[in-house]
């Protein structure tokens, strides 16, 4: 009896420990399962998270190379104004130099030709002051003129109307070839009025007996009066 009791111990005890190694066992089962779920997990988790960076890497290269894209269009933009605004004050400087430069020469062509119509217009002059000092002569003169025959002519030429008249003659009759000397004497001058007359003396000898009464042409050969003419049809008549 006791034996069996010891027996029965015995497999008691050899079951508890079956039991407890199986325990055991599944205990190191789970073990083994939850190291291989958190390995699984983990690797799962890591897997998502290299992919979750590279398309955060992804996204951030499209976010930068966008914005580089933007900054070169701004840029090229800004370069396109500029070069714009560049040329438009280069026309513009352009222009006005061209401007100036034409209105510089416009003012030295003026000038010049200014200059030379005013230079013309002096030795014109000139000449034309120089005939007048040499055919103008003061009445006490009329009979010493060194030429052999010669005319002199006595009008007033304040008097516009007849100063055209017989200066127009004069022009004229000196235009003739072979004409002879001619000298004009202004009895509108203070120093030739003396020798005007109410009546006049058509075969003076001398100055002192010049006795003009208004337009006057008179004939000299040799100092000696040869010819006498008074009124503007007679003068006009021999002049022309």
């Amino acid at each position: 009896m006791a034996n069996k009791n010891n027996n029965s111990n015995t497999k008691n005890s050899s079951n508890v420990k079956k039991n407890n190694k199986g325990q055991s066992n599944v205990k190191k089962n789970m073990k083994k399962n939850t190291l291989k779920n958190d390995i699984v997990e983990n690797k799962v988790i890591e897997k998502n998270h290299k992919k979750n960076t590279l398309k955060n890497n992804d996204i951030e290269k499209k976010t930068v190379e966008k914005k580089d894209n933007i900054s070169k269009e701004k840029s090229k933009f800004s370069f396109r104004e500029m070069d714009e605004k560049t040329f438009r004050i280069i026309c513009v400087v352009g222009l006005s130099i061209i401007v100036f430069c034409l209105f510089y020469l416009l003012t030295l062509y003026i000038t010049k030709s200014n200059s030379d119509s005013s230079s013309t217009s002096n030795t014109t002059e000139e000449k034309e002051d120089d005939v007048i000092s040499y055919t103008n002569i003061l009445a006490g003169r009329s009979f010493s003129m060194e030429d052999g025959t010669y005319l002199v002519i006595y009008y007033d030429m304040s008097d516009d109307e007849i100063a055209s008249t017989y200066s127009s003659a004069v022009s004229s009759y000196r235009t003739k070839e072979g004409a002879s000397s001619l000298y004009v004497v202004d009895m509108g001058n203070g120093l030739n009025k003396k020798y005007a007359s109410e009546e006049s003396n058509s075969n003076p000898s001398s100055a002192t007996e010049l006795a003009i009464n208004g337009p006057t042409l008179i004939r000299f050969e040799d100092h000696h009066v040869v010819e006498y003419f008074e009124g503007e049809e007679a003068i006009t008549s021999y002049l022309g």
